[in-house]
């Protein structure tokens, strides 16, 4: 949590200086940038992390091998996605533009850089993933007061700064893990992996992707500044992101290690990293929708009058989130990735609409309601498909180990 929670402060510093730092329109632009990297980054996850937090994390004697194919695929995808953000950012120019640029210098290290993290928890050795978190915080806490005093706070030198700070926590990691990425593993690591790999972006496609797409739209119906708003009260709910990813990255390596030593208290996790997740989640909206207006204004400037009317329906949906997160993790241990992925794609029939929809009828305030009801509805759907994945688990063990039932599980 603590790691986590230093990995969120990074992005929370960076969306709180380009929000006091620029207009609206333009922090609506750093919005549609940043959602741009959270898909790169969650197709970098499905592609090289996720797959070695399931298969490595109880093979220590494979762990070397395995974390330098997949931070070596992070750090391919980093370099053609960053070349492509380059020329597309080239292209459109004015805020989109710079944005598009920044990320695209530093996209490497920014994946890279997680990848590490997803390895050290694999490894079961969070204490690292904590260091090196610290370790891009640090840089951060030099360069962003650095910008300030040269007067050159602007939206390219804010992304450049973050990514360069976490670019110096990807080679910091080479020495924490005596491990080289190897991009020249990448199609060996496709081919071991892909019966999951291609499920994990098939499932992050249909929900993630959806709620990027979704972002994209109500940029296009309702404008930037009423993007920007959404992304303004995202920030102020930043410490969720600590505790929907923490508990996620914490609970996922422990689910495996319960799946293999007593299966039965698998529903009990999840359940309980559900409840964790949903009152997190309520209890935090609360006290941002009680804030002073000063504070809101000394954090997100001019940003704040249109992201505190959002703050209930987003925290509503992130505790909607966190009880989908719990099914979620208990499907991963499974590897009922069909099942996961059955459940994704029809929760993103409903985001797409229910988002664009919303904002079409009352604009970022719409928008944000109708992502909550979409994904109230979703927590419902995965609890079930993870029902009836420990059932059939359950059924395709009898006479068998846990561990040989994991290679014949249907899903």
């Amino acid at each position: 949590m603590a790691d986590q929670g230093f990995s969120s402060l990074t992005n929370f510093a960076l969306g709180v200086l380009v929000a006091r730092s620029v207009s609206p329109q333009a922090f609506g632009a750093f919005a549609l940038v940043f959602t741009i990297y959270t898909l790169l980054l969650g197709f970098c996850r499905a592609l090289a992390t996720e797959p070695l937090l399931v298969r490595f994390t109880a093979a220590p004697d494979r762990w070397p091998s395995g974390v330098s194919s997949a931070a070596g695929m992070a750090a391919l995808i980093g370099v053609f996605a960053g070349s492509g953000c380059l020329i597309v950012g080239s292209i459109f120019g004015g805020f989109i533009g710079y944005g598009l640029i920044g990320l695209g210098l530093t996209l490497p290290g920014l994946l890279v850089q997680d990848s590490w993290r997803y390895a050290f928890f694999a490894e079961g050795r969070a204490d690292k993933a904590f260091v090196n978190d610290v370790v891009w915080a640090i840089v951060l806490a030099v360069a962003f007061p650095l910008l300030a005093i040269l007067d050159q706070l602007s939206l390219l030198s804010l992304m450049l700064a973050w990514g360069i700070a976490a670019s110096v926590g990807a080679v910091f990691g080479v020495f924490q893990s005596h491990v080289i990425p190897n991009p020249g593993r990448t199609r060996l690591w496709w081919r071991q992996q892909r019966d999951l790999t291609r499920r994990y972006i098939g499932e992050f496609a249909a929900i993630n992707g959806a709620g990027r797409l979704a972002d994209f739209g109500v940029g296009a119906v309702a404008g930037l500044s009423s993007l920007g708003s959404v992304r303004g009260a995202t920030i102020l709910l930043g410490p969720l992101n600590v505790l929907l990813m923490g508990a996620r990255m914490v609970s996922l390596p422990e689910a495996v290690r319960i799946l293999n030593s007593s299966p039965h208290k698998l529903r009990r996790l999840s359940a309980l990293v559900s409840f964790v997740l949903a009152i997190g989640s309520i209890t935090w909206g609360a006290i941002i929708a009680l804030l002073p207006s000063r504070f809101g204004v000394a954090l997100l400037g001019s940003t704040w009058p249109g992201a505190r009317r959002l703050i209930v329906p987003i925290a509503l949906g992130s505790a909607a989130q966190g009880i989908l997160m719990g099914a979620g993790v208990g499907l991963r241990a499974l590897l009922a990735v069909k099942r996961a992925l059955r459940a994704r794609v029809i929760l993103s029939l409903l985001i797409l609409p229910a988002t664009i929809g919303g904002a079409a009828v009352g604009q970022a305030y719409g928008a944000a309601w109708g992502g909550a009801a979409a994904a109230m509805v979703g927590a419902i759907l995965w609890w079930g498909h993870l029902n009836r994945a420990i059932e059939e688990y359950g059924a395709s063990q009898a006479g068998l180990t846990p561990a040989v039932a994991m290679e014949v599980q249907p899903d």
